[in-house]
C-alpha cells in the first residue's frame, strides 16, 4: 500500500469488533447492574425497615451526588491521562469493578437481617458515607468502561451496535434483581433487606470472571495506531478540557437536554416504588412488574438499533422520551381500585421508552467526542463521559429529592397504610404532575443537535485521514519508500 492511499482511509477501512469481543465488553455490565438495580428502592428499604425519614434520605441523596459530581469530573480527568501515557483504561475497570462490590455489601447491608425489628435504627452517617463509597466505585468503573466502548468503535452502526449490546446487559442485570423475590426461596415476593442481602453475595462470585473475561478478550482501541500514538500524548489541564466541553455547542445541546429529561424521570423512578407499595398496595407485584417492564425495554432495543440506523439517532431519542412521557401520565392515573396490570402497561411503555434513549445517547456522544477532536484536535473521550455521567446522576439525584421534599412537605408517610388526600395529592404531583415539563424542554433541545450522519461521516473520514497521516510521517526514511534496487542486471 501506497503513501497515497494510507493519507486517504475510508470508514471500511476501520477495523470492527467481532461479535465475541462485543459479547465481552458488555459483560462484567450483568453483575454489576444487577447491584445497581437495588438504588431505585433504596429509599424506601431505609424509609421502612431502617427508620431514616424521607427528608434524612433526600438530603443524604444530594449530598452523595455533589460528592460524586466532583469525582467524576476527576476519575474522568485521571483516566484520560493514564490513556494518553499507557494506552488503556483497563486498571480503572477493574479496581472500580471490585470495589463496587464491597461497598455494594455495606450499603445494602447495614446490619445483620436476622436480627432485623421494627425498632432497627441506621444512623444517617452511615448510610452517607456508603453512599459515598458506592458511588466512587460505580464511577471508577462506569466511566472509564464506557469511554473504552466509544474507542474501540468508530462508525454510527458499530456504536449503535455496541451500546444496544451494553443496555441489553443493563437490563439483564437489573431483570435478575427484580426476579430475585420470584424465586420462591424467601418468605414474601415483596423486596426486603434479606433479597438485598442474598444478591450482593450471589453477585460478588460473578464479577471479578467476568472483568477477567472482558480485561482479555477486548482491543484498547479500534484502531492500532491510534493506540500505539495514543502512549506519546499527554491530555491537557482539567480546567482546559472544560473549556472544550463548554464550547462545543452540539454538546451543550446534547448534555442540557439529558439533564432535563433525567430531573423529570427521577422524580418519576424514585418514587415509585413508594407510590405503587405504600400507596397503591400493590407491593407484591412491583417485582415482577419491573423484571418484566426491564426485559421487555430490553427486548426493543434490536428495534431501537434498527430505527436509529435507518432514521437517525436524534429521532430515535424524540420518540423515546414521548413514550416515556406517555408512561408517566399513564401512571399518575392509577388508583388502588384498579387492575395492577395497567401499572404493569404503564411501566412497560416507560421503559421501552427509556432504553431507546440509553441505546443512542452514548452512541451520539460518541460522535459528538470525534467533532471535539476534529475541532480542537485533543483526546478528551473520558471527560465527557464524566459530564455525561455527572449529568445524569446529579439529574436524577436533584429529581429524586425535590421529588421525595414534596411527597414529605405534603405529609405522605410512606410507613403508614392510611394517607390523606393531601398526602396523595402531593404525591401525584411530585412523581407524575410536575416532570412533564422538563421532558418537554428536553425534546426541543434534541432536536436542534446539528450532528447527524452525514456531518458524523464526514467528521470521521477527515480523522481516519489524519491519523493515517501521522503514521506515515513518523515512519523512518526506509519504512516509507521501497530501497532503490541495486542488482546488476544483465
Amino acid at each position: 500500500m501506497n503513501a497515497k492511499s494510507l493519507s486517504r482511509p475510508t470508514y471500511k477501512e476501520t477495523s470492527s469488533l467481532s461479535t465475541r469481543q462485543l459479547l465481552a465488553y458488555v459483560l462484567p455490565l450483568v453483575p454489576l447492574y444487577l447491584l445497581l438495580g437495588p438504588i431505585v428502592i433504596l429509599p424506601g428499604i431505609y424509609a421502612k425497615y431502617f427508620g431514616v425519614s424521607l427528608a434524612s434520605v433526600a438530603t443524604i441523596i444530594v449530598l452523595a451526588r455533589v460528592f460524586d459530581t466532583v469525582t467524576d469530573l476527576l476519575i474522568g480527568y485521571c483516566s484520560d491521562n493514564y490513556y494518553a501515557r499507557k494506552g488503556t483504561r483497563k486498571p480503572f475497570v477493574l479496581i472500580g469493578g471490585v470495589l463496587f462490590v464491597v461497598s455494594s455489601y455495606f450499603l445494602y447491608v447495614p446490619v445483620d437481617t436476622d436480627a432485623l425489628t421494627a425498632t432497627t435504627q441506621v444512623s444517617e452517617t452511615y448510610f452517607l458515607v456508603w453512599m459515598f463509597a458506592f458511588y466512587l466505585s460505580l464511577t471508577l468503573f462506569f466511566i472509564p468502561h464506557q469511554t473504552w466502548g466509544s474507542e474501540i468503535t468508530s462508525t454510527a452502526q458499530e456504536r449503535n451496535k455496541l451500546f444496544g449490546f451494553a443496555i441489553v446487559a443493563v437490563t439483564l442485570g437489573q431483570v435478575l434483581f427484580f426476579s430475585v423475590p420470584l424465586l420462591g426461596i424467601f418468605e414474601s415476593s415483596e423486596f426486603t433487606p434479606q433479597i438485598l442481602e442474598w444478591s450482593v453475595f450471589a453477585v460478588g462470585l460473578l464479577v471479578l470472571p467476568t472483568l477477567v473475561i472482558c480485561l482479555k478478550k477486548v482491543p484498547n482501541s479500534h484502531c492500532p495506531q491510534r493506540q500505539s500514538q495514543g502512549q506519546e500524548k499527554h491530555s491537557p489541564g482539567l480546567k482546559k478540557n472544560l473549556l472544550c466541553l463548554a464550547s462545543n455547542q452540539p454538546f451543550l445541546l446534547f448534555i442540557t437536554a439529558f439533564f432535563l429529561f433525567h430531573v423529570g424521570f427521577g422524580m418519576w423512578a424514585t418514587l415509585l416504588f413508594i407510590f405503587v407499595d405504600s400507596y397503591l398496595g400493590w407491593g407484591s407485584q412491583i417485582a415482577l412488574a419491573y423484571g418484566l417492564s426491564y426485559g421487555i425495554g430490553a427486548l426493543s432495543v434490536w428495534l431501537w438499533y434498527r430505527f436509529a440506523n435507518r432514521l437517525g439517532k436524534k429521532l430515535t431519542w424524540v420518540v423515546g422520551v414521548l413514550l416515556s412521557l406517555v408512561g408517566l401520565l399513564g401512571t399518575g392515573l392509577l388508583s388502588p381500585e384498579m387492575s395492577w396490570l395497567l401499572l404493569l402497561a404503564f411501566m412497560v411503555i416507560t421503559y421501552i421508552g427509556i432504553h431507546a434513549i440509553y441505546t443512542v445517547a452514548p452512541s451520539l456522544l460518541s460522535d459528538i467526542i470525534d467533532y471535539d477532536t476534529w475541532k480542537f484536535g485533543s483526546d478528551q473521550a473520558a471527560i465527557y463521559f464524566s459530564a455525561y455521567s455527572v449529568s445524569s446522576k446529579i439529574s436524577v439525584a436533584i429529581g429524586g429529592a425535590l421529588s421525595l421534599a414534596i411527597a414529605g412537605g405534603y405529609g405522605f408517610d410512606p410507613a403508614s397504610s392510611v394517607h390523606s388526600k393531601e398526602a396523595i395529592s402531593g404525591l401525584r404531583l411530585a412523581m407524575v404532575w410536575l416532570p412533564i415539563p422538563f421532558l418537554l424542554v428536553a425534546i426541543g433541545l434534541i432536536a436542534r443537535i446539528p450532528i447527524n450522519a452525514r456531518r458524523h461521516r464526514i467528521i470521521r473520514q477527515s480523522l481516519d485521514a489524519r491519523a493515517a497521516r501521522a503514521v506515515t510521517s513518523a515512519k523512518p526514511y526506509s519504512a516509507q519508500t521501497p530501497k532503490p534496487d541495486t542488482s546488476t542486471r544483465p
